[in-house]
């Protein structure tokens, strides 16, 4: 993790571990998929959006419109992610600050609830690397 550290500031990350937590705790309560959500800040206030019908498309360009005073933002989906050669079902985070070029990915994954079983994290969330920044791109 030493690498993410000089890339990601303390705020972002607690920015990312709140919409993790959010998230989790939205399949953990629906007991199914999660609406996508983004957690943005302005100074010292979190706001939150939930994209009901628009989905990740309907996230990422809420993001791109975001006023200059949001200084961060983390964009969370009920995804799959692969590790290895597994594929599981995971809340995925994709966060950025303004001030920087490029943004993080993050996921924490999951075991769904079923019948036989409770809903169950698994593990702690992972780093999936850097991608693009979203702040002020069009959707053209």
């Amino acid at each position: 993790m030493s690498s993410l550290q000089s890339d990601i500031s303390e705020t972002l990350v607690e920015l990312v571990f709140a919409a993790l937590d959010h998230g989790i705790g939205s399949v953990r309560a629906a007991g199914g998929p999660m609406t996508p959500f983004v957690m943005s800040v302005i100074g010292e206030e979190r706001s939150l959006h939930r994209f009901v019908g628009e989905g990740v498309t309907g996230a990422k360009a809420f993001v791109a419109t975001l006023p200059a005073e949001v200084s961060l933002y983390a964009l969370a989906a009920d995804a799959y992610v692969t590790l290895g050669d597994r594929q599981y079902d995971a809340i995925v985070v994709e966060a950025a600050e303004r001030s920087q070029d490029f943004g993080h990915l993050f996921a924490q994954r999951y075991i769904p609830a079923s019948e036989t079983r409770p809903f169950q994290p698994i593990g702690n969330p992972v780093y999936m690397g850097k991608t693009t920044q979203l702040f002020g791109l069009s959707s053209e």
